[in-house]
């Protein structure tokens, strides 16, 4: 191998070279003009850190009175049921259940507020202004759901 081929060689790599500098750097310009960072953003619940971690309850009690949990803390797998459940192991709330069997336990009262069949009232909830038929204890919650309970006219009439 002789002097000028090597340095034709090395004049090679060298052009090889700056061209893999010239299109990546071409490629992080691109790339940064263009990029849209995406946001999982959910109907209803504001994009805030607190509320990608967390879950809100409000009570309706029917009388006019509204009582409200903000940034519950959330975790995986926490149902509807888990939620009113921790508030009122908290002592927050006084909560009767009744266990009917399969996770399918039912309010029966939220601070000696009962269920009347008589008057076809009872406890309900919402998940983000949208009314859940679906058993509390099955509803799975999403980091910024609100969760609101109502003491209604039954809403399955």
């Amino acid at each position: 191998m002789n002097w000028r081929h090597l340095t034709h060689l090395l004049f090679r790599y060298r052009m090889l070279l700056g061209g893999v500098c010239i299109a990546l750097a071409l490629g992080i310009f691109i790339g940064a003009t263009f990029f849209e960072k995406t946001v999982v953003v959910r109907g209803g619940t504001p994009d805030t850190p607190a509320a990608m971690s967390s879950v809100n309850l409000m009570i309706d009690y029917g009388n006019g009175t509204i009582r409200t949990w903000n940034t519950v803390s959330w975790h995986e797998a926490m149902s509807v049921m888990d939620l009113v459940g921790m508030i009122a192991s908290a002592k927050e709330i006084a909560l009767l259940t009744k266990d009917t069997g399969n996770k399918a336990t039912t309010i029966e009262s939220i601070d000696t507020i009962r269920n009347d069949g008589a008057a076809h009232m009872r406890w309900q909830y919402w998940i983000n202004n949208t009314y859940e038929p679906r058993v509390a204890g099955k509803y799975y919650l999403k980091p910024g759901d609100i969760v609101l309970w109502k003491y209604v006219k039954d809403q399955a009439e």
